[in-house]
């Protein structure tokens, strides 16, 4: 990722939304029975913004909302089927200013229902491109801050997580990639998973700093496994003949010697 001071935040977001439509444009196709919902939610609660700037976007597929300094501009959270992108940008920045602590976070869960007479593999991707970058030009600041967090969660733990943290007068600190990862479902069974992102942006005085980051989590691919075939009660009766008939020529076998 270039970086230029001052500007990229709206370029950052304008890709994001570009990826998440031509995301949404081509859904993967799941088989009937089969279900990937999904949820994301800016958390109100937690987040405090009162001196960075901030242009967020979030949403899945083509249903989106906005955050702007603190307010959302749409659903909060939106739902929706995860065969479309489920994804967020968000960007904080401050420029010639001190920061207190200002901070965004967002939760997204996604749950599989399985009601197909076969176990299903699905491969998921999760896309994602982290900066942070904290630069000073007054002496008299002693600290400053950018960073930022992706973490994702199964019932066994933690199975993915990436972060950037610029400190002060530090080079800008990227992490880009992709984590690709299968979640296997027996039939008639459910599971679940769920991640967030955390983003902080701090100074104690005049400052520049950057926090710019965007995911994307999608399906790469579903595999329908044979099911195992149940014995017939033809096929049961035949068993048990056969093993009666062995059962005789033993016998009839031990009988002659």
């Amino acid at each position: 990722m270039k970086f230029i001071k001052g500007f990229g935040r709206s370029t950052i977001i304008g890709a994001c939304l570009l990826t998440a439509g031509a995301a949404s444009a081509m859904p993967i196709m799941l088989p009937s029975g089969l279900s990937v919902n999904g949820s994301i939610e800016y958390d109100e609660a937690s987040s405090f913004i009162v001196d960075a700037t901030q242009e967020d976007i979030f949403g899945i597929g083509a249903n989106a909302s906005f955050v702007d300094n603190g307010t959302v501009t749409g659903s909060n959270p939106i739902s929706g089927n995860v065969n479309d992108v489920l994804f967020v940008s968000s960007a904080l920045n401050g420029v010639d200013t001190e920061i207190d602590f200002d901070y965004a976070r967002y939760d997204f869960d996604v749950t599989i229902d399985n009601m197909l007479a076969a176990a299903v593999d699905i491969v998921f991707s999760f896309e994602y491109s982290m900066f942070a970058f904290a630069e000073v030009e007054d002496v008299t600041v002693d600290d400053a801050i950018a960073d930022a967090l992706f973490s994702i969660d199964d019932m066994g733990g933690n199975i993915f997580e990436a972060s950037v943290t610029s400190n002060l007068n530090q080079a800008p600190e990227t992490d880009d990639g992709t984590f690709e990862f299968t979640m296997s479902v027996a039939s008639g069974d459910s599971l679940a998973f769920s991640g967030f992102f955390e983003s902080t942006v701090f100074s104690t005085g005049t400052s520049f700093v950057d926090s710019i980051n965007f995911a994307n989590l999608s399906i790469l691919d579903v595999t329908v496994n044979e099911p195992i075939a149940a014995s017939t009660p033809a096929t049961a009766s035949l068993l048990i003949l056969s093993a009666l008939g062995l059962l005789r020529l033993r016998k009839k076998h031990a009988n002659a010697h």
